[in-house]
């Protein structure tokens, strides 16, 4: 409690790493031990305790204000809706929350932004050679399903976590040493190896995206080391794609598309998606989409989304979709503030390179979350308050050198 970052470290390494389904944490947690519910309460009094000397600046940021918002939303329409199944979507997210908020006034200072980045590059690195030395047991018609948390233990949300986790290590590869530049290098292998093991069409689409961001938006003078990046990113590539990958792929072709009854599912889903939210403009409340969609497709009953966007218009109603859609443009105000005013001293460069780091995640992870529902998937929320975190740090950072 002396040191609240230790419990965002913790918080982070539990969430990956999820010791409840591994042979070396399973013991206590069949005893009964809830490693998150320690680790989250430790983490808030921690913060509490040392909130009067942390370096956090304004109290709350406009991105906090409309998350606390989107929060209370939830709240609202689960009162009034109520709870249809035994997924509690307002409790996770409130747990969520202490993090969070944890986070942004915790994390505000370089050195601490850069150490937080290390322990998800680190993490990317355990989750990816875990799914590397996966027993074929985990593989269900050749795609990796059920490795870590609850949050991605679905092939298609796992990728989507893994192409958000890239960009941060690619980052971390160009800014570090020769020492950081192997440990990001391992961490990227078995990182995009990862994706492709869950052969994920939605994930392969967001890589794509996220190329496309970091070759639109980088950094001035430094397009040479970004195609040096995308070049070894693509030799990366060919040595870890295989037949079975190439061959999902090849099913985003038109053509193919048509024969595809998982992709053609989808648009089902979110066409029912759509007319539940016409029908119930505030929502059918958080979670209950699954109670639903039989009466709009009987033969799909139970099922789910695979959209984000659809998930949170149809659970949140249109509110819910604006407060989300405000929070994500606000996210992307951030963080072109946070490298405009980067760009003016030089000793800030590592603010911008974070910056720039968090634009290509968030745009790879929301182009991911066309096809998972991450609508209560801890990765989204993390992208979009680590831009909060990321101001505060600059703000410290003018501070320390006008100081």
């Amino acid at each position: 409690m002396a040191e609240p970052f230790a419990g965002v470290v913790a918080y982070v390494v539990h969430y990956h790493t999820y010791p409840e389904n591994s042979w070396w944490g399973s013991g206590l947690s069949n005893s009964g031990v809830r490693y998150s519910v320690i680790i989250s309460a430790s983490l808030a009094a921690g913060t509490l305790l040392n909130f009067k000397r942390l370096p956090y600046g304004k109290l709350v940021s406009r991105q906090e204000i409309l998350y606390l918002t989107f929060l209370a939303w939830m709240l609202v329409i689960r009162l009034i809706q109520g709870q249809e199944t035994p997924e509690d979507a307002v409790d996770k997210m409130f747990k969520i929350a202490v993090f969070l908020l944890a986070l942004t006034h915790v994390v505000v200072t370089p050195r601490r932004f850069n150490q937080f980045l290390w322990v998800l590059v680190c993490c990317g690195l355990y989750l990816g050679y875990d799914c590397f030395t996966a027993p074929r047991s985990m593989y269900i018609q050749g795609r990796l399903e059920g490795m870590g948390g609850p949050d991605f233990s679905d092939s298609n949300a796992m990728a989507a976590h893994m192409v958000a986790l890239l960009s941060i290590i690619g980052i971390r590869f160009l800014r570090g040493g020769w020492k950081s530049k192997a440990v990001s290098f391992v961490a990227g292998g078995f990182v995009a190896n990862t994706i492709v093991l869950t052969r994920s069409r939605g994930g392969y689409l967001a890589s794509l995206v996220t190329v496309f961001v970091m070759l639109t938006f980088t950094p001035k003078g430094r397009r040479k080391q970004i195609l040096a990046l995308v070049a070894l990113g693509a030799m990366g590539a060919l040595t870890v794609v295989d037949a079975g990958f190439l061959e999902r792929m090849g099913t985003l072709k038109a053509g193919e598309r048509e024969k595809d009854e998982s992709a053609m599912s989808r648009l089902r889903f979110w066409k029912a998606g759509f007319h539940m939210a016409v029908d119930n403009p505030l929502g059918v409340g958080p979670g209950n989409f699954y109670m639903h969609i039989g009466e709009y497709l009987p033969e799909d009953a139970g099922r789910d989304t695979h959209n984000t966007y659809v998930r949170c218009v149809a659970e949140l109603g249109w509110p819910g979709l604006g407060l989300l859609i405000a929070l994500i443009s606000n996210a992307y105000i951030v963080l072109a503030r946070v490298r405009r005013l980067a760009a003016k001293a030089p000793e800030l460069e590592e603010c911008a390179w974070n910056a720039f780091g968090l634009q290509m995640s968030l745009s790879g992870y929301l182009a991911a979350s066309m096809f998972i529902s991450a609508t209560y998937i801890q990765m989204l929320w993390w992208l979009l308050l680590l831009p909060t975190a990321l101001e505060r740090v600059i703000a410290n950072a003018v501070i320390g050198e006008s100081g």
